[in-house]
């Protein structure tokens, strides 16, 4: 499913981003992202809400930086919410 949602993105132009719960840990997202060019935000375990110890919610996007990116301490999910702040990359026009 990951790569039908970035098929489509890759046919809009400018940054994109996808974002959300891919429960995939890293070593099967990130392939996904690298073979397209996508950046990733490097955050922390995410889930379990309770007591994360894994990451599975994730933050990607092309043309685009990762600024900082926090694992907010909260139980309102039974994951916890990732922060970002991002901006387009160097020479993207928005």
């Amino acid at each position: 499913q990951l790569d039908i949602v970035l098929d489509r993105l890759d046919r809009r132009g400018g940054p994109r981003l996808v974002l959300g719960d891919l429960n995939m840990e890293a070593e099967d997202v990130v392939p996904h992202f690298e073979r397209r060019g996508y950046a990733w935000a490097r955050s922390g375990p995410t889930f379990r809400a309770q007591n994360p110890d894994r990451t599975i919610d994730w933050m990607a996007g092309t043309d685009v930086e990762f600024r900082s990116v926090e694992v907010v301490d909260s139980v309102q999910s039974d994951h916890r919410p990732l922060l970002a702040t991002v901006s387009a990359a160097a020479g993207t026009p928005v």
